[in-house]
């Protein structure tokens, strides 16, 4: 038994890589370049959790941020193509014969070859419409959409060039993203990204993709959704069909020093998209971080006394939350700025038992690390609405937040990739993952 179900998409312009949606907010959307740093290199590791944080930090003003890394199938066909025009023409009938070989061998082991690419989405502030404007917003987005949309379009982009207002506000901040080299994302780049939100496992036609949502902005959209009985997600497209589940990370250990979640998702043998969503939590005030972790620390201080006098064995748990509300408290103290950030795994595959394998692995991988993972059965349809790139995390998202200072996220090692050799070229090899069996003779 299936439940259809549909969300709409809430964009209303795009501007090289500004999106306006419908309530008014401007996102600014980047690509952030990974840094190439081997499993074993720790000095690189540390230099690159130090730069993030600093760019993280910077980000303090906007009040939140999304990451993505995001598994980009390899067009394997189109770069054999451009090495094939490197070839001697008295030699390319075996050269043919070598890349189609390494395609077939390829094909039968992978299966598809991805990369994974990282994203960096910002909100940068609410618009200023004029009043008609939002009153038909409130009273028409839902029953009138299309034609909603249009006459907003025709006022936005003929009358005001909404984006002429934030065009500094995005060179100021790909001015502090410029430690990470991350650069903004192209009109076709942000409409084909914002699309693929809809997509996941399906490999499309860019080009017809783009054309469509070139043509009306609500194409982005273009897909129905059915919730399946079993808790998956069944997308269906023009292009193709795919099948997608949502794991959100329900809690970390307490230590996460060198936790390097991105760079042990990499290591897997399917692909897996991270999407975090992320807040600023603000230091002072009665909702403040400081307040809140005395408030708390004080309750369970009391509870241990009385355990104490009462000859009670306290439980670790409690002593550890202790411990870990001093440190919050210190860092308040010290400046550091803290998040509420929502971690969620995304996989994809053909079938359920496909599914189901894929999801077994990932969280076989994830204990190791002492990472907690959640079917999240029924809660698939708010997963699909919440991760998508224009869409923040705010005070009503309850379930499966994480909080932690910035210096402690940063230790999932963000914009990292151990890619080894070219785009283009001849395939040699792959990365070897099994450090416990690099020491000794080989």
């Amino acid at each position: 038994m299936k439940k259809k179900a549909t969300w709409e998409n809430h964009i209303l312009s795009v501007h090289e890589n500004l999106v306006l949606k419908d309530d008014g907010t401007v996102f600014a959307m980047f690509e952030v370049p990974a840094s190439i740093i081997s499993m074993m290199d720790e000095k690189g590791k540390k230099n690159h959790k130090q730069t993030t944080q600093a760019v993280i930090t910077s980000l303090y003003e906007h009040l939140g941020f999304e990451i993505l890394m995001k598994p980009i199938t390899k067009d394997l066909l189109k770069a054999y193509g451009y090495l094939l025009e490197d070839c001697d023409p008295r030699t390319r009938e075996f050269g043919e014969y070598l890349l189609e070989q390494s395609y077939l061998e390829l094909e039968n082991e992978l299966g598809k070859i991805y990369n994974h690419k990282f994203f960096l989405t910002v909100p940068l502030s609410d618009f200023a419409f004029s009043g008609d404007l939002k009153k038909m917003m409130k009273e028409g987005w839902q029953r009138f959409r299309k034609s909603v949309v249009q006459l907003i379009r025709r006022e936005l982009e003929f009358t005001v060039n909404w984006y002429e207002d934030y065009e500094q506000t995005a060179l100021d901040l790909e001015m502090n993203l410029n430690l990470l080299q991350a650069r903004p994302l192209k009109q076709e780049e942000t409409l084909l990204y914002n699309s693929l939100n809809y997509l996941r496992g399906i490999d499309v036609n860019q080009d017809e993709l783009l054309a469509d949502v070139n043509n009306a902005i609500e194409n982005i959209d273009d897909t129905t959704v059915d919730v399946r009985s079993d808790g998956l997600l069944e997308i269906h497209h023009p292009q193709g069909e795919s099948l997608l589940k949502f794991l959100p990370l329900a809690d970390y250990p307490d230590v996460v020093n060198d936790i390097h979640l991105i760079e042990h998702i990499q290591t897997l043998p399917f692909p897996v998209e991270f999407r975090v969503k992320a807040r600023f939590r603000k230091n002072k005030g009665a909702l403040g971080m400081e307040a809140t972790a005395e408030r708390t620390r004080d309750r369970i201080g009391t509870e241990l006394s009385e355990a104490d006098e009462q000859g009670n064995v306290t439980k670790n748990s409690s002593v550890s939350a202790y411990v870990i509300l001093e440190d919050i408290i210190a860092g308040v103290d010290g400046g550091e700025y803290f998040l509420d950030f929502l971690p969620v795994f995304a996989i994809t595959g053909s079938t359920p038992d496909e599914i189901n394998y894929y999801k077994k692995m990932l969280m076989t991988a994830m204990e190791g690390l002492g990472i907690k993972i959640v079917p999240s059965q029924w809660d698939q349809p708010y997963l699909f609405y919440k991760m998508r790139s224009t869409e923040e995390l705010t005070r009503s998202d309850k379930y499966w937040v994480q909080n932690m200072k910035v210096s402690a996220f940063v230790e999932n090692l963000f914009f990292v990739s151990q890619k080894v050799g070219s785009d283009v070229g001849f395939y040699f090899g792959r990365v070897d993952h099994t450090q416990l069996n690099w020491a000794g003779n080989f």
